[in-house]
């Protein structure tokens, strides 16, 4: 079994499955306090430890994930048996050094965020207690790109479009700071949909925080079957957007409008906007349709 903290501990949420395990548990995480945020995120789902307790952080590094400890029982995340270090969060990459016993190695991704560090370093643990061999590790790992509406790239009119699902709070939240790291600011154009597979219950952009891109980006356009509620959150936010087109189509080309050439444009989308813009940026590019792509 592989989790995400010590065998003893009961929460964060997938490192309690450790303590029903009948087999070897296999340890992983983040080690790299710089990369750790100022305080737990608003939207965190995972409070209290299965003995009740409040638990509390030492670092936090996404949602309820971090290094923590049980004020009542004394649980905590323990020792990683795999971890990264020196955790770097850039514009198009993430960097790290990935550590397992005496094994260490840097790190390259070719995508973004903290939330590609915990990808990678589960691959990692997984095909090593396994037993599956490696050429070179690190090679490997950065050699797994962007996949399906995740980071996802494209060139439009001598613009390059990117893909960034968000479908829930902390998902959102880890777009954002993603998008804190660009360049420049970033120009978006956010998309809101209250599809059956999204979710008719829009009230989770209130426990994403918004307010960390406010003041830092070059564009905003709110998009979406609830494109005017998305607008009303942005501009609580300190975002107020430029444009609120509910027809995905026309917002899209409003953005590329706003871009000039050889420039970004960042699309965040829900999961039903994704399919629907994807399909609809494949017939106007080489990109193949999704029912397409080789697994």
């Amino acid at each position: 079994m592989v989790a995400d903290a010590d065998p003893q501990c009961g929460r964060p949420q997938v490192a309690q499955l450790a303590e029903h395990g009948s087999g070897d548990v296999v340890t992983f995480g983040i080690d790299s306090p710089e990369v750790a945020l100022d305080a737990v995120e608003h939207a965190t789902d995972a409070n209290f430890c299965t003995c009740g307790g409040l638990l509390s952080y030492e670092h936090a590094y996404m949602g309820h994930v971090g290094v923590w400890r049980c004020e009542e029982c004394g649980r905590t995340r323990g020792t990683l048996d795999v971890r990264a270090t020196d955790v770097t969060i850039g514009d198009e990459s993430t960097t790290f050094t990935l550590f397992a016993g005496e094994t260490s190695f840097p790190v390259t991704l070719p995508v973004t965020g903290l939330y590609t560090v915990y990808n990678a370093l589960a691959a990692y643990t997984t095909a090593d207690a396994l037993g599956l061999a490696f050429d070179d590790p690190g090679a490997e790992l950065a050699a797994v790109g962007p996949v399906f509406g995740r980071q996802e790239r494209m060139m439009v009119d001598g613009r390059e479009i990117r893909l960034l699902l968000a479908k829930n709070p902390i998902g959102l939240n880890e777009v954002l700071r993603a998008l804190r790291a660009a360049d420049q600011p970033p120009r978006i154009v956010m998309f809101l949909n209250d599809g059956i597979a999204d979710g008719r219950d829009i009230s989770w952009v209130y426990d994403a925080d918004l307010e960390q891109l406010a003041g830092r980006t070059e564009l905003v356009i709110a998009s979406g079957t609830r494109a005017d509620e998305l607008a009303l959150r942005l501009d609580l936010a300190g975002m107020t957007p430029d444009e609120t087109l509910s027809d995905t189509q026309r917002a899209v080309d409003a953005g590329l409008a706003a871009t000039p050439p050889g420039g970004r444009l960042d699309l965040v989308l829900t999961y039903t906007a994704m399919l629907e813009v994807r399909e609809a940026l494949a017939r106007r590019t080489t990109t193949a349709q999704y029912w397409e792509t080789t697994p």
